[in-house]
């Protein structure tokens, strides 16, 4: 590797880096209670099915116990669900819950399938501490970029391209983002786009990523339209009340 971008991509690291949980596909069968992507959610009796404009039924995009998840002001219990509309539309239709866990819960509700967009069929997934950095897709990427290549080669760079020019090597993008992914994605970590971050025009606030799912070219068992990623945005604040139901979800794709 250039000399010069590994220097970069250790200083850019060791400046963004943040705990979060990476998100692990396993083998298996999915039952009410577990942790997944799709499938049939815990519902506790009394709670309604979450349903699009349309009257349809959404179906399960995540399902994680929090209790598995130790982040500075996040909960440590309840199980948190996000569901989107399965008609597929772009702005997805969307609706993010919060329950305690331990309740009783209903056994006779629906698969919603989302086949063709997400996942063919409920995959079971673990999920275990990391360290993320931050892409150079969030709105204030590139600036962190550049101040930290300022910082450590000595020298101002006004725009991503003075910079590919002094690092000089034969695709400085490719090679930097490969070095901070993490397969198919996290809770917890910092959010990541295909087209553009949302928050470039409103939205500024939502500075937390509550979940990233990325298809991370694996077409076999997990995909967001064409090769995508889904994330979902919110307020700190949110997070430390529970407001879950504040988040925003979207995705983008190729």
């Amino acid at each position: 590797m250039n000399t010069n971008l590994e220097k970069l991509i250790n200083a850019y690291k060791n400046e963004t880096e943040k705990k979060c949980y990476q998100i692990n596909l396993v083998d298996g069968k999915t039952s009410i209670l577990d942790d997944k992507i799709g499938g049939i959610p815990y519902l506790p009796n009394g709670e309604s099915y979450p349903i699009d404009e349309t009257g349809k039924m959404m179906g399960l995009v995540l399902q994680v116990n929090l209790k598995n998840i130790k982040l500075d002001n996040w909960p440590t219990s309840g199980i948190l669900e996000i569901f989107i509309d399965s008609s597929l539309k772009y702005p997805c239709q969307y609706e993010i819950r919060y329950y305690d866990e331990g309740l009783d819960y209903q056994t006779n509700l629906p698969y919603v399938s989302l086949e063709g967009f997400i996942v063919d069929e409920p995959i079971k997934i673990e999920i275990e501490e990391a360290i993320c950095h931050k892409p150079l897709s969030n709105f204030d990427g590139e600036e962190t970029l550049l101040n930290i290549a300022k910082k450590l080669f000595k020298q101002k760079f006004n725009t991503f391209n003075e910079l590919d020019d002094f690092i000089n090597t034969s695709d400085f993008y490719v090679e930097f983002m490969e070095s901070l992914s993490i397969p198919y994605g996290t809770i917890g970590g910092y959010a990541d786009f295909i087209q553009n971050d949302p928050r470039e025009y409103e939205g500024k606030e939502r500075t937390d990523c509550l979940l990233k799912l990325d298809c991370c070219l694996d077409n076999e068992r997990l995909y967001i339209g064409d090769t995508g990623i889904l994330f979902v945005l919110i307020k700190p604040e949110d997070i430390i009340n529970k407001k879950f139901e504040n988040g925003v979800v979207d995705w983008d794709c190729y």
